[in-house]
This record gives structure tokens, C-alpha cells and sequence, in this order.
């Protein structure tokens, strides 16, 4: 029926993030669809499976009787569509195209989603292609701040160098540079930079 699989708060914001006429999705647009699937857990474990007191004070008993495993079913199929969701998402991109911070947003939600999964039906496992993508961008993650760390040090390295020609030999030995024939400090510097 009309609005079935829509809870509070999710649809908002459809479309954003996406790219010019591409259709593409932002990863935090998709990261927020999936966490509305695993909202949708929380409510279905707190509202049919745990047991409610019962109003003339006998034991608390489910919703539904426990033999139907409700919560399995529900985790196994939550976890069906965002597990292709993701998948999916990151084979279109590409793992090497995404940025710094989408492979951090995707590695820390992964993590978490891991473990509500877990939390509620420990029986399921991740498949071995959505831990291989977990690997893959931690590596991701890890190339590139590594190159982000040698891109900040040289920079501090060629702003110290600049600074200290500048200090020692006052703004005309700056200005004429290392080696005396008028390059500029900045040349000086790129050429005492260590070496990628």
C-alpha cells in the first residue's frame, strides 16, 4: 500500500547529494536510508519481541510468541537489502574514487552496522564480500592519510624553511634564495623538501 516501508524522518531529504543529472547518491544519503532500515530493528525487537507486562500482573510475555522468530526474520531481510545496498553502491563509485571522509563515514557506519546486526541476531554473518570492501577501504583510509600527513608535513617543512631563511638572513637573502642567483625562498624550500 501506499507508504508502506516509510517510517518518521525517512524520504526527507531524497535527492540530496546526488549528482548533476547523474543520479548519483551522496554517502551520507545512503548511509541515512540504510539507518532507517536498522531504526525499523530497534522497533520491532522493542515492540513485538520484548516481553510487555502483562496487565494483571502475570509474566511478561511477547507480542509474538518467540517459536515464530520474528527478529531472525527481520534482521535476515534487513540485512539482505542493505548488505546489497552498500555493496552495490560502493561497486558503482569505486572504493579508490571515494574521498577521505566518505571512506570514514562508510568504514565507521559499516563498524556500527556490524554490530546492531550482531546485537540482535548473532546467528547472521556478514558476507564475505561486504567484510572484503570493510578491508579494502581501511587500507583506502589508511593510503590516503598517509599521503594527506605528507602533503600537511611538507608544507609545515617549506613554511619552517621559508620562516627561517627569512629570520637568518633578513628579506634580502629570503629574496635572492639559497643559492644567491635570485630564485625566490619557495624554490629554496621545494628544493630542501625531502623526497616523497
Amino acid at each position: 500500500g501506499e507508504g508502506e516501508g516509510e517510517g518518521e524522518g525517512e524520504g526527507e531529504g531524497e535527492g540530496e547529494g546526488e549528482g548533476e543529472g547523474e543520479g548519483e547518491v551522496s554517502v551520507e544519503a545512503l548511509l541515512s536510508a540504510c539507518n532507517g532500515l536498522v531504526r525499523r530493528l530497534q522497533l520491532v525487537d522493542s515492540e513485538l519481541v520484548q516481553p510487555t507486562p502483562h496487565p494483571q500482573g502475570r509474566e511478561p510475555s511477547p507480542v509474538v510468541p518467540a517459536r515464530m522468530r520474528v527478529m531472525e526474520l527481520f534482521v535476515g531481510e534487513t540485512h539482505k537489502v542493505v548488505n546489497a545496498t552498500i555493496l552495490r553502491y560502493v561497486e558503482k563509485v569505486g572504493q579508490d574514487e571515494l574521498d577521505v571522509s566518505e571512506v570514514l563515514s562508510l568504514l565507521s557506519w559499516m563498524h556500527v552496522y556490524r554490530f546492531n546486526i550482531e546485537k540482535y541476531s548473532p546467528d547472521t554473518k556478514m558476507s564475505v564480500k561486504f567484510s572484503e570492501v570493510e578491508v579494502h577501504l581501511t587500507d583506502r583510509y589508511d593510503q590516503l592519510v598517509r599521503r594527506l600527513m605528507e602533503e600537511w608535513i611538507t608544507s609545515i617543512m617549506n613554511q619552517l624553511y621559508i620562516k627561517t631563511a627569512t629570520d637568518a638572513g633578513g628579506d634580502a637573502a629570503a629574496e635572492k634564495g639559497a643559492d644567491g642567483n635570485g630564485d625566490d625562498a619557495a624554490a629554496a624550500a621545494a628544493a630542501a623538501a625531502p623526497p616523497n
